[in-house]
């Protein structure tokens, strides 16, 4: 649990405060923080400060504690700024918290950050095949957010599916499979630049897997688009 990373936390100097859990989203896409948050969340920005910026020695002391962290302590680690930190300490058990972030962002306009996400977790998938499997599970929701989110939601959810559809031929079929194509042919049509760029290249990616695939990109009218 949190309590674990004490050891680490001791290293750099900030001895006996827990990890602040991460903040939940509201009804209406805000976060809900408790009335403690602001000192454990200056606390967290100080532990993420020192593990981007600290010398090699702190940040090899808490490497094993952070490993044993709470999925929500990771979380909360990742959204002040420590992905990177996060990703290259902990491997692959960070995907989970990764997920976990793109499922929030699916049900937030604007989809907060999932292209990022999802581009770290093909990183990560590509020395884990267990971190694939678990990608597998944000598709339907980028899907939803494609569908249903506002430009930028739109723009977050194309980056993602671009990024997932490079892990594996299997994820390209999970994509197929949950009804995206339809979805990025409209967002090429209708898109903001990035958000074409981004349908374009996932569309581009999925058309060289199985012929099944190929033809249902052209049954909803990619060609067109692609050429």
């Amino acid at each position: 649990g949190v309590d674990q990373v004490a050891a680490g936390v001791e290293a750099m100097g900030l001895q006996g405060e827990p990890l602040p859990q991460a903040a939940q989203p509201g009804r209406h896409g805000a976060k809900v923080v408790d009335e403690t948050s602001e000192t454990t969340q200056a606390r967290l920005q100080q532990i993420v400060a020192l593990l981007t910026k600290g010398e090699q020695p702190v940040q090899d002391a808490c490497s094993s504690a952070l490993r044993a962290l709470s999925a929500d302590s990771k979380v909360a680690l990742i959204e002040a700024g420590a992905m990177h930190e996060v990703m290259n300490m902990m491997g692959g058990t960070a995907a989970g918290a990764l997920c976990e972030l793109m499922g929030r962002a699916s049900h937030q306009p604007n989809g907060a950050g999932a292209g990022e996400y999802a581009a770290a977790l093909r990183t990560l998938a590509q020395a884990d095949p267990e971190v694939a499997q678990m990608a597998m599970g944000t598709v339907q929701r980028m899907v939803h957010l494609l569908q249903r989110g506002g430009h930028k939601g739109k723009e977050e959810a194309a980056a993602a599916l671009w990024n997932l559809s490079t892990v594996s031929e299997m994820m390209k079929t999970a994509i197929a499979e949950a009804g995206a194509i339809p979805y990025l042919v409209d967002t090429i049509n209708q898109g903001t630049p990035l958000a074409r760029e981004s349908a374009a290249g996932c569309l581009w990616s999925l058309s060289v897997v199985s012929l099944p695939i190929k033809e249902m990109v052209a049954r909803c009218g990619a060609i067109g688009p692609l050429v």
